[in-house]
């Protein structure tokens, strides 16, 4: 296979089209390698002419796609990119494998590409690849989703040094060392994500590849970069890997090393590894909170039913066979049954918990109108005012004449100098409906906004911004999810030029908790939070700490 791949180097990155003039060289974005120097520029001129030769041998093709710095061929299903090495020295943190050119992460990167990771991306979905998704800590996405590329690398040419390790192509994953387990990285392919789509910087409605705009401009990844090309295939934050993993002193390249990658996907077409699922929970009519008083059917993502209705333990049984003896990845949406008492519903998300956590089983994204399963187990230390860094809302349910209502408490939290001790303040607004709700935290929004326009030193500025806010009346504030709720309320408020800074309280004022009895049902809690769910995706569920909940 080595000298096959050897082979197909040669073919696609001939040395001898050097020759050919200049002129016909095309043109190529700058890199940002730390230093310009004599072996740079003659890489760069040698790439931009191998680009012309491809050009010209494959115009005629239909199997074959050129693009700067790379070429594709559907038949063989390879995409072959150049790269240059950045010089990372021996057992010095690997944060990316690849970064494209603009990054200015060069310093922590093996490699530089010569070639655009929409352009990759482009040639990966050319030879077949359906592109993912990246992780999205906005959307709840806490794994990166897709199937798998197989990358080996190799000089283009000899090497000066550390010639016996190149003998052959190496997998990439073991250039890389792991200081904790005194190991290379586990060669079980990256996940091909496609990174995403970010809005132009100018505020216009143009959208742009964020791997190629957007630092680090990640084109491989070694932790879960919510704009990379290509991922690790598990949960891998950044936090959790730095400095752990290290340039394999093996490995070491010298600064300026040519270096063609070749990438190719880990399956056929129609054995794909990402398995979608998802399992529906309903309990049985007894009532009662333990799991063995629940169902659990399994769908496809056709909704076709494959397992139950059935007990937990053969759903646990199935989904490791799948990825055991099938090699799957399972990415499952857990639901609810609007029956389910919240009980019952926070120990299944105890059990997945653990299972995503030692098994790797990946959970999505909650349904619409419903929450992450991990808002059922939400960290104790924040279920006291007391113990909190900050002072989000609190929801606290109550149940009347078979209805539910709600309390919306908002907590200030002041540091008393003379005492060394803090005064907190709640402030409590009765909501009856999900749209009373909605409605409560759009008038708060609105007045953390005018404490904030009542903080510009400027009459004129204070004027404009209140008019602004004014023409709002009616909006609701809340209405962009996610990431996007901040830019969105400062453009429509700041559409004159005017710069203001959110206060902190609104940031705080998306998250809320939620105090609920047991026996609350799953339905009821949702219907009260459904208009919530999309501006405020932090929301955590507290039960009673005396609950206790037998086995199943």
């Amino acid at each position: 296979m080595y000298k096959h791949m050897k082979r197909n180097i040669v073919l696609y990155f001939s040395s001898v089209a050097l020759a050919m003039a200049a002129g016909a060289a095309l043109a190529w974005p700058a890199t940002t390698l730390a230093q310009t120097n004599a072996a740079h520029t003659a890489n760069q001129a040698r790439v931009d002419t191998l680009n012309a030769s491809n050009h010209a041998t494959y115009s005629d093709s239909s199997h074959v796609l050129v693009l700067p710095g790379l070429i594709a061929d559907r038949e063989t299903r390879e995409v072959r990119f150049l790269a240059e090495a950045t010089g990372v020295g021996a057992n010095e943190i690997i944060e990316f494998m690849v970064v494209g050119p603009g990054s200015s992460h060069d310093y922590e990167s093996l490699a530089v590409s010569f070639a655009k990771a929409s352009d990759l991306n482009e040639a990966l979905r050319f030879v077949g690849m359906p592109a993912g998704r990246a992780v999205n800590y906005a959307d709840l996405a806490f794994w990166p989703k897709g199937e798998r590329v197989i990358v080996h690398v190799s000089p283009l040419d000899s090497p000066t040094n550390n010639a016996a390790a190149w003998a052959d192509p190496v997998r990439i994953e073991n250039l890389i060392w792991l200081k904790e387990k005194g190991q290379p990285m586990n060669a079980s392919g990256l996940v091909f994500t496609g990174s995403r789509m970010v809005p132009a910087p100018d505020g216009g409605t143009n959208m742009l590849f964020a791997a190629d705009t957007t630092d680090p401009r990640a084109i491989i990844s070694t932790y879960n970069e919510p704009q990379t090309l290509l991922d690790v295939p598990f949960q891998a934050g950044k936090g959790s890997v730095y400095a752990n993993q290290i340039m394999r002193e093996s490995h070491a390249m010298q600064k300026n090393t040519l270096l063609s990658f070749v990438m190719r996907p880990e399956r056929e077409h129609d054995k794909p590894r990402v398995l979608d699922m998802t399992l529906w929970v309903a309990p049985d009519a007894s009532g009662g909170h333990a799991l063995s008083n629940a169902t659990f059917t399994l769908r496809d993502n056709k909704s076709q039913p494959q397992l139950g209705p059935t007990n937990l333990p053969a759903i646990v049984t199935y989904l490791a066979k799948q990825q055991s003896t099938a090699e799957r990845d399972p990415f499952i949406t857990l639901a609810f049954s609007p029956d389910m008492p919240l009980a019952m519903a926070r120990h299944l998300s105890q059990v997945f918990s653990e299972l995503e956590r030692r098994n790797g089983l990946r959970i999505e994204p909650p349904l619409q109108g419903h929450v992450y399963y991990k808002a059922l187990i939400p960290p104790e230390h924040n279920r006291e005012r007391e113990g909190r860094m900050q002072q989000p809302w609190e929801l606290h349910m109550l149940q009347e004449n078979g209805a539910w209502h709600g309390n919306l408490v908002q907590i200030e939290e002041d540091y008393d100098a003379t005492t060394a001790t803090s005064v907190i303040t709640p402030t409590s607004y009765p909501v009856t409906s999900s749209e009373a709700l909605r409605q409560q935290l759009n008038d708060a929004l609105r007045t953390e906004l005018r404490s904030g326009i009542a903080a510009q030193p400027a009459d004129d500025v204070r004027a404009t911004l209140e008019k602004q806010l004014e023409a709002m009346a009616g909006a609701d504030l809340w209405k962009a999810p996610g990431e996007k709720l901040f830019s969105t309320i400062q453009n429509a408020l700041f559409s004159a030029g005017i710069q203001m800074t959110l206060p902190t309280k609104v940031r705080q004022l998306r998250v809320i908790l939620m105090y609920a009895p047991n026996d609350m049902t799953y339905g009821d809690a949702m219907a009260f939070l459904k208009d919530a769910t999309t501006s405020h995706p932090t929301i955590h569920i507290y039960l009673p700490k005396t609950e206790t909940i037998s086995s199943p």
